[in-house]
């Protein structure tokens, strides 16, 4: 049956186009529902395939030497491409791409006679030089060369990702040069009736790895990206392209926190990142996939509302060789010819954990070279990963290049995709029940969470559901819940129950509990790695830290404590790793931080409203009301097994709801937060939330 619903799909999907005798495959359109990307049926889709750029150089003169990229050139780039596509969708050959990312390359858009001039924006690099680019040039090619590579990548069963041509600037400007330049590139593109046409199958990503972004008085400041792009989303709408728009962020596409106060506004709205081996916290020597998340989250906040698309990233390990400075001016030693240098076994699986944890993220390897031997499938016909033979050669295992290991992987997506498209029966479509990853969640203040809930269907088939739920949850001043990620608002534990309806109206429903504390002793929010690799045991609670290594917490909203009197770290028996637990109220490892001792101790009590650091040989005070880091320091190698750490009044007992209700005997006119942190007499000056006075919980509506 399978067999013959994939012979079915096929054939339904294709349709012959007469006219160049091109068996076309048609995709399903693609919107943005939540944080995901999704089919005209409701299907979540990801995609994985590869970058290029019809660029005589970058495709090493394959097909042909032009200068000036006259109109005669167009045929021979069209062919060349043409025939790449059918490599990239070979899958009789192991090869299951199904997304390109297409770089309007300036070698067809720019005016060589034009005089090339430095513009206010320091736009004079190669391609971030903007003086030479022609709309003249732009209208003609978008039409006789680009809608035709966009065309035959449709035919292959390929999406399409447009990038502007060329690079970003060091800086840009609101109201500036590049912004203008812009306006004029997608007002071009989007005005075009074919592109228009193929929205739903081909998407726009609006610039290329900027740099630095400031506003229009020349400051950054959090709202600089969203005035900078919106304006171009507002243009590209206002054209009549629907399609998917990805919106880059700063620092070469690796920093987007500020979307998270000022997001791009409309509908079909993701984001394009860019990720290479260094970025997120993660050299190939120290790649960890807990450490990758937590890192991808912080710097990449738009993962948990938006879907991402990775259009840049690629990794082959260290060759003799020349290498390179990358664009945050660090050298990269030589490779087997990828932009970045590392191995699948140690980044690149960290990278794919990170992607798998998320389950939002599509992506797009840094060139066609990246993933295909292109001369040995243009000489022999043969569809095979790139570096291979060099590889073997050298006495390596292909499998640590992303070509090889991409193979593998974009197959496995692929039948994730064909899986979650295929149709149900009436009893793969009845929900029998749901259920919560698990029963209850344990997060960090100002933290966010991802929620699984499986539905479990008549014929015993299984999906996630989370994205399609409705929740109740019994406290939003603790949690709220949006795009099936919880987000931490306030202390406490909350009950949260979550309904689904299937297509036939039938529901069901589960519910589950979510502990927000400020120091969580889970894998998914204490790291063992701020500093050297360490390990840490949820089970027991342990921690092994490298040498002269730190595990802990990491805030990306800074911690306050300063409602509290005392901060109480207990150890379940004495380390003789001669553990400092440490507070910083500066976001960085390097600051300085208050140090507390605990060799030969089990429990020690800090003064909050008394503690010291040294920074650049000076006393200062560490001020309790930004915690960013906090955790514990070793020598390393030796266990540090945790009973516990938390904020107290009196410096020996928790405050927390259990101690505030304990004593109900006590007359007390104080009103305390779920925390037992003591906030007020008078309830008239209080939130929305639940308090406790006299032992007894209420509720301030």
């Amino acid at each position: 049956m399978k067999k013959l619903f994939l012979l079915l799909f096929t054939a339904i999907g294709c349709w012959l186009n007469v006219g160049n005798g091109c068996a076309q495959i048609t995709k399903p359109s693609l919107h943005v529902e939540g944080r995901q990307l999704v089919d005209d049926k409701g299907h979540v889709v990801l995609l994985h395939g590869v970058m290029d750029t019809p660029n005589v150089y970058f495709n090493g003169r394959r097909w042909g030497d032009y200068w000036g990229y006259p109109d005669e050139a167009v045929e021979p780039c069209i062919a060349y491409f043409d025939k790449l596509y059918t490599a990239l969708t070979d899958n009789s050959q192991g090869a299951y791409c199904d997304v390109f990312r297409l770089h309007l390359d300036p070698c067809w858009t720019n005016d060589p006679t034009k005089p090339r001039i430095p513009l206010s924006e320091g736009n004079d690099g190669s391609e971030a030089n903007i003086s030479q680019f022609s709309e003249a040039r732009l209208q003609k090619f978008f039409s006789s060369l680009y809608i035709k590579l966009i065309e035959k990548a449709l035919a292959h069963g390929l999406y399409v990702v447009v990038r502007p041509p060329g690079v970003c600037p060091p800086t840009i400007q609101v109201g500036g040069e590049y912004q203008q330049y812009l306006l004029k590139v997608w007002d071009i593109v989007s005005k075009n009736v074919d592109m228009q046409r193929y929205a739903g199958r081909v998407s726009i990503e609006l610039a290329n790895e900027p740099v630095k972004l400031v506003d229009a008085n020349g400051k950054e400041t959090a709202r600089a990206c969203h005035d900078f792009f919106q304006p171009i989303v507002d243009k590209i709408r206002a054209n009549g392209f629907d399609g998917i728009i990805w919106v880059p962020g700063t620092g070469w596409q690796a920093n987007y926190r500020s979307y998270a106060s000022y997001p791009i506004t409309g509908h079909n709205i993701g984001y394009a990142v860019h990720a290479y081996v260094g970025w997120y916290g993660n050299e190939d020597k120290n790649a960890n996939g807990e450490t990758f998340i937590r890192q991808f989250g912080e710097s990449v906040p738009v993962v948990k509302t938006n879907p991402v698309i990775i259009t840049e990233v690629d990794w082959s390990p260290e060759k003799e060789g020349t290498g390179h400075y990358n664009e945050h001016g660090e050298w990269v030693v030589a490779n087997y010819g990828t932009w970045a240098t590392g191995t699948t076994s140690h980044w690149g699986n960290a990278y794919k954990a990170m992607m798998d944890y998320y389950g939002n993220i599509s992506m797009t390897l840094s060139g066609t070279g990246c993933y295909l031997d292109i001369d040995k499938y243009l000489n022999n016909g043969i569809v095979a990963p790139a570096f291979v033979a060099d590889m073997q050669a050298n006495g390596l295992d292909p499998n640590e290049a992303c070509s090889k290991a991409c193979f593998d992987w974009y197959k496995d997506y692929a039948q994730a995709n064909i899986d979650h498209q295929q149709p149900f029966t009436r009893d793969d479509s009845v929900v029998v029940s749901i259920s919560a990853e698990k029963p209850s969640f344990t997060i960090m203040p100002n933290g966010s969470l991802p929620i699984n809930i499986v539905a479990t269907y008549r014929s015993g088939r299984k999906a996630d559901v989370a994205w399609k739920c409705d929740y109740a949850v019994d406290n939003n001043g603790v949690v709220t819940i949006a795009d099936s990620w919880l987000h931490a608002n306030g202390n406490g534990k909350v009950k949260i129950t979550a309904t689904y309806k299937d297509e036939k109206g039938n529901e069901a429903e589960t519910s589950f509990e979510v502990d927000v504390t400020m120091f969580p002793l889970t894998t998914e929010s204490f790291d063992p790695r701020i500093w050297e690799s360490g390990t840490f045991d949820e089970a027991t609670h342990t921690l092994i830290t490298g040498q002269w290594g730190f595990g802990g917490w990491r805030y990306s909203n800074p911690l306050d404590l300063s409602g509290y009197r005392y901060l109480i770290v207990k150890l379940k028996k004495k380390s003789t790793a001669h553990p400092s637990f440490r507070l910083f109220d500066e976001n960085s490892y390097w600051t300085g931080a208050c140090e507390n001792d605990m060799t030969d101790k089990t429990e020690i009590a800090i003064d909050l409203h008394n503690m010291k650091k040294t920074k650049d040989g000076q006393t200062l005070t560490c001020d309790p009301s930004h915690i960013y880091i906090a955790g514990f320091w070793s020598f390393g190698g030796s266990p540090i097994e945790i009973e516990g750490v938390y904020v107290s009044d009196d410096g020996h007992t928790a405050s927390a709801i259990a101690d505030v209700i304990a004593k109900q005997h006590e007359s007390d006119s104080f009103i305390y937060d779920l925390s037992g942190r003591r906030v007020s007499a008078d309830k008239s000056s209080l939130k929305k939330g639940i308090y406790i006075r006299n032992g007894h919980k209420f509720i301030i509506k």
